[in-house]
């Protein structure tokens, strides 16, 4: 089996908008291991979405892929971040779901 198949993705449009992202249906033990380590747990939680996030198509002004980052989530509207932590709890719930099967 690959490396590859162990992380499994989901590509998923965000409602209202053009943005595509494909997200990870969970985290590498190394960044689990990196994000248990932030107490507070607003940072964790953008930790952990920005890690499960592989790619996306957001481009900055000038028209170049805007790196994926706490700092940039950040920088967004709150309906988009609503959407990719949406996202990211989705992909924990069918994962989880998927295990108890």
């Amino acid at each position: 089996m690959k490396l590859s198949e162990l992380i499994k993705t989901i590509e998923v449009k965000i409602p209202g908008t053009d943005i595509v992202v494909k997200m990870r249906e969970d985290l590498s033990w190394m960044d689990y291991l990196e994000t248990i380590k932030i107490k507070d747990p607003q940072e964790r939680g953008l930790s952990v979405l920005t890690r499960m996030i592989e790619s996306w198509n957001i481009i900055g002004d000038d028209d170049k892929p805007i790196e994926i980052s706490d700092g940039n989530i950040r920088k967004f509207p709150m309906k988009v971040v609503n959407e990719l932590v949406a996202m990211a709890n989705k992909n924990i719930k069918d994962r989880d779901e998927k295990k108890k099967k």
